[in-house]
């Protein structure tokens, strides 16, 4: 098949770089057009994997972990140079980037189906005290400083494997050192910069920019670099949801599920998902997964038009709803689209909603709101 992005398992960015750093200099000046065949080279489905033919005699095998290569040792050449071969890195290379645990709670939100899409972010303001970094992080900044500025300075067309794997041990370095959210911006950049490889449909030009923007604004202040990459979810009281539509998630890094929109009380949009390593029969699984809480109300059914009163959920900052053992749902009254409350969302004068939207696109990926605004 001409599309192995389509079928090859996730992997780790430790896992990609590191089979770059394998090759001796000789190949490494190779490895890009051992990528652009690698992504024609037949995919098979195994029992713990896939196989990837590189020829009659040579094949790559990864062996996925839930869902993603997540060690060294699961990709494997037949060839005689192997592990030190174009073969493995070409494969590896050409592999979708595994979704990090530091954006898992990303996921689903539009962020990753959208590729971040959007305006960049504006830089915020320096701070007057900015805290001490340690050795570890001072260098880990360096680093990234310096891989970000090699990909600016070789352009789109010019940043091929080896730029990827700079990156992409830069951030390995950098999630060492606690600098959760530059490296997490960083595997994002490396990960764009594949699919502009690929000619990937879904890449964005404005998505890779903003991700180049905010990096390049974390490793000038070490305040926004030491801020943690996930949101907290924090006890909220009873909430009272109306469910407004499902969406399905699938995702070029190998995750894929749903997330169900709903309308709370004050007006605000709240969400519910499930995303996981999968591909897109996932998708559909997931519609059904239950609202948290044992009420047996499947995604899918409160998105459309169900209703559901949930006690002691948690919530983060920008409406996505966790799970919890304390967390109790019942099942309630929906409402239809032209029904109170949903219908308010509607009679909003259309200059009032584009305001709302347009505000909402100009905010930081990180920091916008469920729903658009």
């Amino acid at each position: 098949m001409t599309d192995s992005a389509a079928v090859l398992p996730p992997v780790t960015a430790e896992v990609a770089a590191g089979a770059l750093d394998l090759l001796p200099a000789r190949l490494r000046k190779r490895v890009d057009g051992a990528v652009a065949k690698a992504a024609g080279w037949p995919v098979e489905a195994a029992r713990d994997g896939v196989v990837v033919r590189v020829a009659e005699d040579t094949a790559v095998t990864l062996r996925v972990t839930a869902g993603i290569v997540a060690d060294a040792e699961d990709a494997v050449c037949s060839c005689l140079l192997a592990p030190a071969c174009l073969h493995r890195a070409a494969v590896l290379s050409v592999a979708p980037l595994a979704v990090e645990k530091e954006e898992e709670a990303r996921v689903g939100e539009g962020e990753e189906t959208e590729k971040g899409q959007g305006e960049p972010a504006a830089p915020a303001p320096a701070v007057a005290d900015e805290p001490a970094l340690t050795p570890a992080q001072s260098t880990a900044l360096d680093a990234l400083r310096g891989a970000v500025t090699a990909v600016l300075v070789a352009g789109v067309s010019g940043s091929g494997a080896v730029h990827r794997a700079e990156l992409l041990h830069a951030a390995h370095s950098a999630r060492l050192a606690g600098l959760h959210r530059p490296a997490g911006t960083a595997v994002r950049i490396a990960r764009l910069l594949g699919e502009a490889r690929s000619d990937d449909p879904a890449f964005r030009l404005s998505g890779l920019s903003g991700e180049l923007a905010e990096l390049l604004d974390l490793v000038r202040r070490p305040a926004a670099a030491l801020s943690p990459a996930r949101r907290d979810y924090r006890p909220e009281g009873p909430l009272r949801l109306y469910g407004l539509f499902t969406e399905p998630v699938v995702t070029a890094s190998g995750y894929a599920g749903a997330t169900v929109y709903a309308l709370a009380p004050d007006g605000a949009l709240r969400t519910l998902s499930d995303v996981a390593p999968g591909g897109p029969d996932r998708a559909l699984q997931a519609s059904g997964t239950p609202v948290p809480g044992g009420c047996a109300l499947g995604l899918r059914e409160l998105g459309d038009g169900g209703g559901v009163i949930l006690t002691a959920p948690t919530v983060s900052p920008d409406g996505r709803i966790g799970g919890g053992g304390a967390v109790r749902s019942v099942r309630a009254a929906g409402a239809g689209w032209r029904e109170a409350p949903l219908a308010a969302l509607w009679e909003r004068p259309p200059a009032e909603q584009l305001a709302s939207a347009l505000g909402w696109l100009s905010q930081p990926a990180d920091a916008r709101t469920a729903g658009g605004g």
